[in-house]
């Protein structure tokens, strides 16, 4: 886990830097040191999900499920373009959702990112669940994997 976290240091202070060369603006310094640390923290979980997905297959494959896993999932989570209606319902539940909400509330505040400009927000509560249910199921899964490959062993 603290190698992921020192990995993932690197690429969210790449991200952040390339928005301070690109001009991106805040209201505040502490909503950019505040989103970062929170991006940084809470993408233990992702460690979480690799660990699963590496122990759960073989080598040669799992790199690419858990890429292509990754890909979906920010897809789903509402990452790369804004969804709406019943896609976006459903992205409530996914892994991604709830990391991305929680990174992204310093600067937004549970308000939502919608296709069709449709207003809302995420309570913190409900992103907070996400992200805890999903922590609890990638180690739980990490955990069996492990322990399924000792009995192997």
């Amino acid at each position: 886990m603290l190698i992921a976290l020192i990995v993932a240091a690197g690429a969210v202070a790449a991200v952040f830097v390339a928005g301070l060369l690109t001009d991106a603006q805040a209201t505040s310094t502490s909503i950019w040191i505040s989103a970062a640390i929170l991006a940084w923290l809470l993408s233990g979980i992702f460690a979480l999900f690799g660990l699963a997905v590496a122990q759960t297959f073989r080598s040669e494959s799992s790199v690419t499920i858990a890429s292509a896993g990754l890909v979906l999932l920010a897809f789903l989570g509402n990452l790369f373009v804004p969804l709406s209606g019943a896609i976006l319902d459903i992205a409530r539940f996914t892994p991604m959702y709830g990391y991305s909400g929680l990174a992204h509330w310093p600067q937004l505040q549970g308000k939502l990112i919608a296709a069709d400009d449709e207003t809302g927000s995420d309570p913190m509560w409900a992103l907070i669940l996400n992200f805890v249910a999903w922590s609890v199921i990638f180690g739980l899964i990490a955990v069996w994997a492990v322990r399924r490959g000792r009995r192997r062993q």
